[in-house]
């Protein structure tokens, strides 16, 4: 079970036990108002995290992924710059690369549902954004490999 706490310049991950004991903590991010929001553990026992970063001050918040290994030690990281980003949920695909949905603003200043396809070193293979309002917030992938989205 992993669990964030926002703070206002960093996020804390923890990891518990069952009872729960502490096994690890690791602090995300930089000194510019980073927050994270979702999870997950990977196959390999590892996490994927979805966060937002905000890389100067004054600069716009970019989606922020960070792949860790069991011990929360950072494999690598991605940003992906979008119109005010809202990152909702990230999972692991059957392919071994991740898919995130989440909300951005298009071009005539509405959110709308934003799809990332990742592979398993966080290259963008492809991103879909998706009229109707508000942000994905949650995201899994379907029997028949497509997905399924709520926002």
């Amino acid at each position: 079970m992993s669990l964030f706490q926002s703070l206002a310049i960093f996020w804390m991950t923890l990891l518990f036990t069952q009872t729960p004991d502490t096994l690890w903590t690791k602090r995300y991010g930089g000194p510019f108002g980073d927050l994270g929001v979702y999870v997950q553990e990977t196959s390999d026992l590892g996490y994927i995290i979805a966060a937002h970063t905000q890389s100067d001050s004054g600069a716009p918040m970019q989606h922020y992924l960070i792949k860790t290994d069991s011990l929360g030690e950072i494999i690598w990281t991605k940003t992906f710059c979008r119109s005010d980003p809202f990152s909702g949920c990230i999972q692991e695909t059957a392919d071994s690369g991740y898919i995130l949905t989440g909300g951005t603003v298009d071009t005539t200043g509405h959110m709308v549902i934003y799809l990332l396809k990742l592979n398993a070193q966080g290259d963008s293979l492809w991103a879909e954004t998706i009229d109707g309002g508000g942000s994905g917030k949650s995201v899994q992938q379907t029997t028949d490999l497509g997905y399924i989205i709520t926002g």
